[in-house]
């Protein structure tokens, strides 16, 4: 079990297995770093993700095999509609279900404990692209700080998830939120 308390909980609860690596910490030194536009959050990446041209809100970074495909995908943008943080997880599923109607949601949590004094609302799931059929498991992490809020997209190809699996929670552990 670990340590972290869920926020808002009446008492303090666990963090639910699958977010026991969560640990609110600078990325490594070798690491590179963005921004979204907009500033507010800074998406930190291992060097190696490339970054990539992304919406005019957002940054990305991903590492892609040599006939384009994503393998591992990172993204900020900052918040853009209703996301809350006890909404998170529904909201996210939904977003995502425009993509895959069989999306499948893993694992939820509310309430972590981010850089700052920000907080967190996370899932983890996994859903199939529509056009070009890749199947995706992502962390995706809806985070308040004191003066914005912003999304982090962890993913990767369900082939290479335990493979990226280190560095995506890495990333989403160093995620900066004003």
């Amino acid at each position: 079990m670990s340590a972290f308390a869920v926020a808002g909980a009446a008492s303090a609860s666990p963090v639910p297995a699958a977010f026991a690596w969560f640990k609110a910490t600078a990325a490594p030194d070798t690491w590179k770093h963005a921004s979204p536009p907009s500033g507010g959050a800074v998406m930190w990446y291992p060097p190696s993700l490339v970054r990539l041209k992304s919406d005019s809100a957002s940054v990305s970074a991903a590492q892609k095999d040599t006939s384009g495909r994503i393998l591992v995908y990172l993204n900020a943008t900052p918040r853009q509609g209703a996301e809350q943080l006890a909404t998170w997880a529904a909201f996210r599923i939904d977003h995502n279900r425009a993509e895959d109607s069989r999306v499948r949601l893993h694992a939820q949590v509310t309430g972590l404990r981010f850089q700052a004094g920000a907080r967190g609302s996370c899932v983890i799931d996994d859903y199939t692209t529509r056009t070009i059929v890749n199947h995706y498991e992502e962390i995706a992490c809806f985070v308040q700080g004191r003066t914005s809020a912003s999304v982090i997209v962890a993913a990767a190809l369900q082939s290479d998830w335990a493979r990226a699996l280190p560095d995506l929670e890495r990333a989403v552990s160093a995620f900066w939120v004003a």
